[in-house]
């Protein structure tokens, strides 16, 4: 199945300025696009995002990945915490 990201509408006047950062859960990829939805940066990782996705102050990306075989560890079920 192949899902759409990125922006579909944009209300010129309510829009703030930045990057946003975009994991649909159960994807392998996460995009940072801009208030015009062009695509800055792209990640894989390499499993599927299950919770959350976090980029850090230098750079790099925090991503809670689901595990071949979940344990409850921590702050997350899948006992997965990577960094790209």
């Amino acid at each position: 199945m192949r899902l759409t990201t990125g922006l579909t509408f944009k209300d010129a006047d309510s829009v703030s300025e930045g990057l946003t950062l975009i994991s649909p859960m159960m994807g392998e990829t996460v995009f940072l696009v801009d208030e015009d939805g062009v695509q800055r940066h792209t990640w894989t990782t390499g499993r599927s995002i299950t919770k959350w996705a976090y980029l850090t102050e230098n750079g790099t990306l925090l991503v809670n990945e689901a595990a071949p075989n979940p344990i409850c560890v921590g702050l997350t079920s899948s006992g997965v915490i990577s960094e790209y």
